[in-house]
């Protein structure tokens, strides 16, 4: 091995189980210069953990892992020319804000661009106390051909993504809420299917999200609600049905 190609390895001093290696570039005084480096984790048995870094101006930068999931487009905002910020309904992994940097070329992973109400596999990239993602990849699967056709089905969908977008929070995941979604757009080019999917959708997603009414008891008394009533009124306080006169 040439002397301008030696690697050399260190094990550093406060982490005993990571070890360090580093090319050395500095062929006239023979001291190491750090370029790009690789880690190693080594446990006590000597095994390989797998850890992986690279070494830059004295600080280890760790990889983060992509995620690929199944999405619907809830969201859309044009960033430049090529470019597109967007709102993320994801199975696995909540609303995911992110920046689909040359999304609108030809060539390239996003199939054209990311439409609002079209779901899809994407693969992205987040990292810890940032607000956008970065997405690499966007392969479409659903384009939902009635909400295309139909103006009243269009609207239904927009509002049921809205929903999504005030209720659900940020990275938190609901795979039931994405899959009724996935559901009820499916089913808004059945005639007379609109009004249901809405229903159905509205009630999945209070229930998800932890406000679903009491219908079966009295919100107010917790006594069962009685069979022979003439009316019943809503009591917002209570969250359910009551029977009583005055709330």
């Amino acid at each position: 091995m040439s002397r301008s190609s030696r690697r050399w390895v260190q094990r550093l001093p406060s982490h005993p189980w990571l070890w360090r290696s580093w090319t050395c570039s500095n062929t006239i005084s023979g001291k190491p210069r750090p370029t790009t480096q690789g880690c190693l984790g080594l446990k006590s048995d000597g095994r390989i953990v797998g850890v992986s870094a690279f070494w830059r101006f004295g600080v280890y930068a760790f990889p983060v892992p992509s995620i690929t999931d199944q999405a619907i487009v809830i969201r859309q905002w044009d960033f430049s020319e090529t470019s597109q910020t967007v709102s993320l309904f994801t199975r696995e992994h909540g609303v995911i804000r992110g920046l689909a940097k040359g999304s609108r070329r030809d060539k390239g992973n996003f199939s054209g661009g990311l439409d609002v109400l079209t779901g899809g596999q994407i693969v992205a990239i987040v990292k810890p106390g940032r607000d956008l993602a970065t997405l690499t990849a966007w392969h479409v699967q659903q384009m939902y051909p009635a909400v295309r056709k139909s103006l009243p089905a269009n609207r239904a969908a927009q509002y049921m993504a809205d929903l999504i977008h005030h209720m659900i929070i940020d990275h938190d995941p609901h795979p039931a809420v994405f899959d009724a979604l996935s559901r009820c757009l499916d089913s808004l080019d059945i005639s007379g299917g609109i009004d249901a999917a809405l229903l159905g959708f509205q009630w999945m997603l209070l229930r998800e999200c932890g406000y679903e009414p009491q219908v079966e008891r009295d919100a107010v008394s917790g006594c069962e609600l009685p069979a022979n009533a003439a009316s019943l009124t809503f009591s917002a306080a209570s969250g359910g049905l009551t029977a009583a006169d005055s709330i």
